[in-house]
């Protein structure tokens, strides 16, 4: 990248404000609804879609890795720990939207000139920051951030990526919670 081109990226990207990042402010309690309501009806889609990818990638012997232990070894074992993961759930929808759709799908897309390659390059990076899942499992994840990165730009906002992200992820908390207190009372 040419020092001229750097430099004005560099003016861009220290200008962007807050407001930008989140997109069109809809307020009253209508439009919260209303991304709430997209948010559950997202959540349920790219659960079927990403089940049908994973089902196909196990089919093709691409879906190897057993991630069991490092996901065991992330459950929640005490209602404290549910608690503090649904917490970090939160703002993990908040932070990582904020980060991959907010800015870097903002950024990427000014750099590039398209919205398409905005997407896939932030989403490329968001399955990249959650290598501890292994290949396929970062293969599903940047899928998943490009239904979030579409999910933002055609509401213009991220605030139904942010509630889908938090639900998704305070979800998965309490079934790894509940599935371990299941395991443990099957009689081996």
């Amino acid at each position: 990248m040419g020092a001229a081109r750097t430099r004005a990226l560099g003016r861009r990207l220290s200008g962007v404000r807050l407001r930008q990042l989140l997109g069109v402010h809809r307020s009253g309690a209508v439009e919260i609804w209303t991304d709430f309501a997209i948010a559950v009806g997202f959540w349920f889609a790219s659960l079927l879609v990403l089940g049908a990818v994973a089902f196909l990638l196990r089919l093709a012997h691409l879906h190897p890795e057993d991630i069991r232990g490092v996901v065991t070894q992330m459950a929640p074992a005490s209602l404290v720990e549910l608690a503090i993961w649904i917490a970090l759930s939160i703002s993990a929808g908040i932070c990582e939207e904020l980060v991959f759709r907010g800015y870097l799908q903002q950024q990427f897309t000014a750099l590039t000139r398209r919205i398409w390659l905005g997407i896939a390059i932030s989403a490329v990076f968001f399955g990249l920051s959650h290598g501890y899942e292994g290949a396929s499992g970062m293969l599903l994840i940047v899928l998943y951030g490009s239904f979030f990165g579409i999910l933002a730009y055609l509401r213009r906002s991220l605030r139904a990526g942010m509630f889908a992200h938090a639900w998704h992820d305070s979800v998965s908390g309490l079934v790894l919670y509940l599935g371990a207190h299941l395991l443990q009372r099957i009689p081996h």
